[in-house]
């Protein structure tokens, strides 16, 4: 159960919920729970900003917004909410209308600190970002955003996991990561390379086995068996030979001619992952790679 996913199964369930949250968080959390709201159709989605809800009275702000007609529920997101008397007239509507059949969902951020004074009864849940976020949230979040800008499943799992590496539980970070294109963050210069190669190899590796497999099947009848390795080990089994065995075979024989380059690039990206190295962005997005698998 991560954090996000606690908060909407809450809202679901008909909880009023209290998230508290750290300094400097990013807006894009409510983003994320404004759109699984929609998608769990739990109601109306709006937004309290800190200077609006410090300048009048929770009973006040959510009456305004709970006039329309259409409304199946209410869910409000008073964002960053740092002065402790305005977190703790919130703090203490939520505990009023907790369980209203009026309105049921409302979701308050705070700050952590704030949340911890809020009293956990029937019908108001607390999270805590600490005792939820994972490096899978920030996955998860990436893979999101992502794909609202039609990226392949490819660019979507590869950034994800990127993101993952380097932001950690850090959701503020992975929001700025989101936003950064992948071919600037596969720069080593810019970004932990022990990271990325990680990242990448998590990837890439099962890629590189599911095309090895699929070679080994489509050419069954070519492959040269025993096959006699430069040590000479030999590989008498056609599912034992390895990418550069492949290679070697399709430098020498015509049955390959049309299979040579795509076998080439993935030796090279084997040999670059299993040796520590980063791919770079020029590898993965080069002709012969998009015809294996479109990272863009």
């Amino acid at each position: 159960m991560y954090f996000l996913d606690a908060i909407i199964e809450d809202l679901a369930d008909g909880n009023t919920v209290i998230a508290g949250l750290p300094d400097g968080i990013s807006p894009g959390i409510a983003v994320e729970v404004a759109e699984a709201v929609k998608r769990k159709g739990l109601g109306q989605w709006s937004v309290v900003r800190s200077v609006e809800a410090g300048q009048r009275t929770p009973a006040e702000l959510v009456r305004q917004r709970s006039q329309s007609d259409s409304t199946k529920g209410l869910i409000l997101w008073v964002d960053a909410t740092g002065e402790d008397k305005v977190a703790k007239a919130w703090g203490e509507y939520a505990l009023r209308i907790a369980g209203s059949p009026e309105l049921s969902r409302i979701c308050i951020a705070m700050h952590t600190a704030c949340a911890k004074a809020c009293r956990e009864d029937r019908g108001l849940r607390r999270r805590f970002w600490k005792d939820f976020v994972t490096s899978t949230d920030s996955r998860v979040f990436a893979e999101r955003y992502v794909r609202r800008f039609e990226h392949s499943e490819a660019h979507v799992a590869l950034k994800g996991t990127l993101v993952a590496e380097l932001a950690g539980p850090d959701l503020a970070f992975a929001t700025k990561l989101s936003n950064t294109p992948l071919e600037r963050i596969l720069d080593p210069e810019s970004y932990p390379p022990e990271c990325i190669w990680a990242a990448q190899i998590s990837i890439l590796f099962p890629l590189i086995d599911r095309e090895r497999r699929r070679l080994l099947e489509t050419y069954r009848d070519f492959w040269c068996l025993p096959h006699v390795r430069e040590d000479g080990r030999e590989i008498r089994q056609i599912e034992k030979l390895e990418i550069g065995d492949m290679d070697t075979q399709a430098q020498q024989s015509r049955a390959f001619r049309n299979e040579r380059k795509r076998i080439d690039w993935l030796r090279r990206v084997r040999n670059d992952l299993a040796h520590l190295k980063i791919v770079p962005w020029a590898t993965l997005n080069s002709r012969i790679a998009r015809q294996i698998v479109d990272f863009t």
